[in-house]
C-alpha cells in the first residue's frame, strides 16, 4: 500500500495493479519471479467555503474573523489531507435586536471579556445564552466582566430608566 505513487523496479506507479512482475536470478543460481500487488491510496485537498454569523466553529477552533484557514491531517489510509476552509463571518457588531427609542453601544463587540454600555443609567443587565438562559446579572453597572463565560454569542438585556434594550455580543 502507498499513497499516491510508488516506483518499483524504475517504474513509477499512480494507480492500483496486481500484474507487474521482474524476474532475477537469485544467489543459487536459480530464476525467481516477484510479482506486485500494489494498492494505491490518494491524498485528499479539498476546499470548503462556509459562511455565519458571529463566528463558526471547525475542528475545535472558533473563528470570529473572515479569511482563509487550512487543516492538515491524514486520511484513513494513511495519506496526507489538507482541507481548505474560506470563511465569512457576518459581524453582528453593535445593532439592536429589538426596536428602541433610544440608542444603546456596547463595546468591545466581540470581546474577550470587559464589555462597556454606553449609559450611566443603567439599572439592570440580564446576559442570555444562546438557549435564552440567563447566565449572569449584573445590577447598576455598565461595566460587564463575561470573562468567567464561555466563548460565544449571548444576548444582552439591558434595563434603564427609559425601558428595556437587548443587544448581541461575541465573547471570544
Amino acid at each position: 500500500m502507498a499513497c499516491d505513487s510508488f516506483t518499483w523496479w524504475n517504474t513509477n506507479y499512480t494507480n492500483s495493479t496486481n500484474t507487474p512482475t521482474h524476474t532475477y536470478t537469485n544467489v543459487v543460481g536459480c530464476d525467481s519471479v516477484v510479482t506486485l500487488h500494489l494498492t494505491i491510496n490518494y491524498s485528499v485537498e479539498t476546499t470548503v467555503t462556509e459562511t455565519s454569523d458571529g463566528s463558526y466553529t471547525w475542528n475545535d477552533e472558533t473563528y470570529t474573523e473572515s479569511g482563509t484557514y487550512q487543516w492538515h491531517g491524514t486520511t484513513v489510509d494513511g495519506c496526507d489531507s489538507t482541507v481548505t476552509l474560506i470563511l465569512t463571518i457576518n459581524t453582528v457588531g453593535i445593532d439592536e435586536i429589538e426596536n428602541s427609542k433610544w440608542r444603546i453601544d456596547i463595546f468591545p463587540n466581540p470581546t474577550t471579556g470587559w464589555l462597556t454600555i454606553d449609559n450611566e443609567d443603567v439599572m439592570r443587565v440580564e446576559v442570555m445564552d444562546g438557549t435564552g438562559r440567563s447566565v449572569l446579572t449584573v445590577e447598576h453597572s455598565n461595566h460587564i466582566d463575561l470573562s468567567k463565560l464561555p466563548d460565544g454569542i449571548y444576548i444582552l438585556q439591558i434595563t434603564t430608566p427609559r425601558g428595556r434594550v437587548q443587544k448581541r455580543v461575541i465573547l471570544k
